[in-house]
């Protein structure tokens, strides 16, 4: 709704006379912009409503068990209409062929950052920093934050160790990525300018799936989200180039459902920063975890794995 509220703003600015009278085109656009707003906020509460009436009468729910879908299911009640609870493991699929060790990394932005840096730490996700409900609640907030502080943290010590470590962010619009501008004054006021690099899209205003593959791969560690404790494809395509994770999740959850979990919990800035010197001073490590995400990853979140996943849990419903 943010363009309708501009443009009202707007329109009231276009009075040349403090306390003139609108013109009619300044009104019809003052009126048209409420009953936009009218229609919108009607439609959301009709589309909610019947989207509840929708999931009660469900056999189940099915997903990964992670904490904004769980509290959906509660705050939606849907245990007490006979709904089942089947959330445990994730549905989430990634091309293990695309997303691999083995894709090559020899041009484009892949082959400058190893060119420049020994250390690369990449992180793919948007930003989304400031915490607000409506994002925590549907899993948005990202709190980037964390990574920057971290980081900032470990930078003198990997340094002084002999290291050069090097920051690869995505730099995107603020539509898709809102917090980049604030993500960047945090940035310089943190010092970090020389030891980040902001990579942007050769093609439209985002990254393909194609342009991220080669990142993932050259990177040694790559980072997660930080703000609401699930994952996603950043990790399950990261573990599946061989490159280690560091993110915000439960332990004793993902523990519970997968028995092995690969990335490591880094949930704030002392963890991230403790995280990135280990995994910097030890190679061998590095690699261990690389070849266990990779092989973790083909066991649950290949095409096959999860497709198996899928039948069985609708075998089971029906």
């Amino acid at each position: 709704m943010l363009p309708y509220g501009k443009s009202l703003r707007t329109h009231r600015r276009a009075s040349p006379v403090v306390g003139a009278e609108p013109s009619l085109n300044q009104k019809f656009a003052r009126w048209f912009n409420w009953l936009t707003f009218l229609a919108v906020s009607m439609y959301r509460k009709w589309l909610g409503f019947n989207q509840r009436r929708g999931l009660r009468s469900c056999a189940a729910v099915v997903g990964p068990a992670d904490q904004p879908f769980e509290q959906a299911f509660a705050e939606l009640k849907l245990g007490t209409s006979g709904v089942k609870n089947l959330m445990n493991k994730s549905y989430v699929a990634v091309d293990t062929d695309l997303f691999s060790p083995k894709v090559l990394a020899g041009h484009g932005p892949a082959k400058e950052l190893t060119e420049a840096s020994d250390f690369i730490v990449f992180a793919p996700s948007r930003f989304l920093m400031q915490r607000e409900p409506d994002l925590e609640r549907s899993g948005q907030w990202k709190a980037n934050e964390i990574l920057l502080y971290g980081f900032a943290e470990a930078v003198p010590t990997l340094t002084g160790r002999g290291f050069s470590p090097l920051l690869a962010l995505l730099d995107l619009p603020s539509s898709i990525s809102p917090d980049v501008n604030r993500a960047k004054d945090l940035i310089s006021s943190l010092g970090l300018n020389e030891f980040v690099r902001w990579l942007r899209p050769t093609n439209g205003s985002t990254f393909t799936r194609r342009d991220l593959a080669p990142l993932y791969a050259c990177s040694h560690v790559t980072a997660g989200e930080f703000g609401v404790a699930w994952w996603g494809s950043v990790v399950l395509e990261a573990l599946s180039s061989g490159s280690p994770v560091i993110t915000k999740y439960e332990p004793r959850l993902e523990h519970m459902r997968y028995g092995n979990f690969p990335p490591l919990s880094t949930p704030d800035p002392e963890a991230v920063a403790e995280a990135l010197v280990a995994l910097a001073s030890d190679a061998n490590r590095r690699q261990r975890l690389g070849f266990t995400g990779r092989r973790w990853v083909l066991k649950e979140h290949s095409y096959e794995a999860v497709s198996t996943r899928i039948y069985n849990t609708l075998s089971a419903i029906a």
